[in-house]
């Protein structure tokens, strides 16, 4: 079945009664493609668009064939502008369901700029994908869910799967299942053009009501996003008198491996690297919870996982399983751009992270979430990070890392840190359970507050805690609160230049705990708990008594004189002023058949 040149299927309720279904079933595939002279891309609606109470609900959709292929920017809409409710939208195809190409439909690029602003890089752009959305002044209708099952999918060129409310009522719920592979790639322009999979709730002006995000349920055999692509669901509440429902949780659950990998190529002053996430902004209820297992997760070049309060509602918690590796490393390079008029502006680089925060710099900010992590191994290097923060009076999560091996490299770190300057709350706890753990290349682990009390670090490695160049601190810089503690546990505990400290400047320092059957540091290493105006912290060695040296062996101060063994100098022979130029036949092996043949004898009457 194929729908082209900007064909249309229309389902709309204008009334009291229900709009009508769309099914479609193919044995082969089902295609929808190009845009008619007015630029209309071939797409689907099905909207309500009455705000009696009695309005009617959108028709469902079901397409179901061996492959669904939407190209050219085509897309389903599917919305309630009144008080009806919209219907289920299911897709489900044997092999493949693609989404690609880019339209300048003009219905929907005036609602894509709207929803997300204005793109730059091409104004009348559109990108295709699917949408359920409770649009602005609608009264009360819900949105409807989404589902879609395939082998595999593939989103490019920003297409996107939406689930929006700017409307009283909720927004639906997003479901995908990918038994084999599901792939995101290739922005259109910058910051919210990038698109992905979302679940938004926001209100449109002063003194309005939004509901709830929708969740989203994502299952995969490989997961990948790169390009700046995202998932997400978050709500914002942004004009004075405003409200917000809550935010979705997302939940993904991956049988292979996860890769998030680069930024948004297009220019912005900040880059955009390829996410998933959960947020709340404004006067709105608090972040979803984020839920991942996998094989294996890597975030690289910019990629990043985060739960984000910008309001007064508490930021959602981070937790991940992974049976194998969690690799953090390297960050997108910064670039510097020049403008048609010739003036310059740097793109600056994004780090590769997992971190929750807490963003509003204000008194009654919400806390941020927390962040807890198991897998066989975990693989910070090259600027990696893993981080809580709260920048207002709200407190910063803890932190909860479970590995057979942690390993951290290259200005890779691990924080929790409250900045608030004046009253400002608790630096979240980091909590480290290992078999062995390496912090080397000028790494560090930390916990750090402005003006409240630090959070506690503890260590607890079975068989090696090993500090190479690298620091586990906790710490206070402004106010009266007291360090935080620091607690480390390990059958070997080895310090080459590393530091373990818990300091404060004002407040009282905290308490280093040190507990090893072998305890081995470098001249140059530091533990320490001090206060420049307050107490002393204290410091606790539980150790044996060593002597290093005694276990040495001294090496001796003669050396073997080998002089008698060796051959004359040319320079000291006596009596001999020539040099001679020689060629004999190799001794003792034969020349291999692949190696380079002798040339025929050389007669020395003929080198004169």
């Amino acid at each position: 079945i194929s729908f082209e040149n900007g064909s249309e299927i229309n389902g709309n309720a204008y009334g009291g009664g229900k709009g009508g279904d769309v099914i479609m079933k193919a044995s082969e595939s089902l295609m929808f493609s190009g845009a008619d002279e007015a630029k209309n891309a071939s797409r689907i609606f099905l909207e309500t668009h009455s705000k009696a109470e009695n309005a009617g609900d959108t028709g469902s959709l079901d397409i179901s064939a061996k492959n669904i292929l939407f190209s050219d920017g085509a897309y389903v809409s599917s919305g309630t502008f009144g008080t009806g409710n919209g219907g289920k939208l299911t897709l489900q195809a044997e092999d493949d369901i693609s989404f690609g190409g880019i339209s300048n439909d003009p219905y929907l690029n005036y609602f894509l700029r709207l929803y997300i602003g204005n793109n730059p890089e091409n104004p009348k752009a559109a990108f295709g994908g699917i949408s359920s959305n409770v649009h602005a002044f609608s009264t009360g209708g819900n949105s409807g869910d989404i589902a879609m099952k395939s082998d595999n999918l593939f989103l490019s060129d920003a297409s996107s799967i939406f689930s929006t409310t700017v409307g009283p009522g909720d927004g639906g719920d997003i479901s995908i299942y990918a038994t084999e592979q599901f792939t995101m790639t290739d922005s259109i322009g910058t910051s919210d053009w990038s698109g992905g999979i979302s679940t938004i709730s926001f209100t449109a002006g002063v003194d309005a009501i939004s509901g709830n995000a929708g969740h989203i349920l994502l299952e995969a055999g490989e997961l990948t996003i790169k390009g700046g692509r995202s998932i997400s669901s978050g709500v914002t509440a942004s004009f004075p008198g405003s409200e917000c429902g809550k935010a979705g949780d997302v939940n993904i659950r991956v049988s292979g491996d996860v890769l998030l990998s680069g930024v948004n190529p297009y220019g912005s002053t900040q880059a955009v690297g390829s996410a998933i996430g959960v947020n709340s902004s404004g006067n709105s209820g608090q972040a979803g919870i984020f839920f991942l297992e996998a094989r294996s997760l890597t975030l690289e070049n910019g990629g990043s996982i985060g739960a984000v309060t910008y309001g007064y509602g508490d930021g959602g918690n981070i937790i991940i399983r992974v049976t194998d590796s969690l690799n953090i490393r390297g960050s997108s390079p910064m670039k510097i751009y020049s403008s048609e008029d010739y003036s310059r502006y740097t793109v600056q680089d994004c780090f590769s992270k997992i971190g929750a925060s807490s963003l509003l710099p204000l008194a009654g900010s919400g806390n941020s979430g927390t962040v807890s992590v198991q897998a066989q191994s975990i693989n910070i290097s090259d600027r990696g990070i893993i981080s809580t923060s709260s920048d207002g009076s709200g407190n910063a999560g803890d932190i909860t890392l479970e590995a057979d091996r942690l390993e951290m490299d290259n200005n890779a770190s691990v924080t929790s840190e409250s900045t608030f300057p004046e009253n400002g709350g608790e630096a979240g706890s980091i909590t480290v359970n290992a078999d062995s753990v390496r912090i080397s290349g000028s790494s560090f682990l930390s916990t750090e507050a402005k003006s409240a009390g630090g959070g506690k670090i503890s260590m607890n490695a079975e068989n090696s805690l090993y500090l190479h160049g690298s620091e586990i601190t906790s710490s206070v810089k402004q106010g009266y609160g007291s360090g935080g503690d620091v607690a480390a546990d390990s059958k070997f505990v080895i310090m080459n230049q590393g530091s373990i400290t818990a300091n404060a400047e004002e407040g009282d320092g905290g308490a280093v705990f040190i507990k090893s059957e072998n305890f081995i540091r470098s001249s140059g290493s530091r533990v320490e708990a001090t206060s420049a105006r307050g107490n002393q912290g204290t410091v606790q060695i539980q150790a044996p008594d060593m002597d290093i040296a005694a276990g040495m062996t001294v090496m001796p101060g003669t050396y073997l004189d080998a002089e008698k063994w060796q051959q004359t100098p040319c320079s000291q022979r006596s009596g001999e002023n020539r040099s001679r130029f020689v060629i004999e036949k190799r001794d003792a092996a034969p020349t291999p058949p692949d190696d380079l043949q002798q040339s025929p004898p050389v007669h020395v009457e003929s080198l004169r």
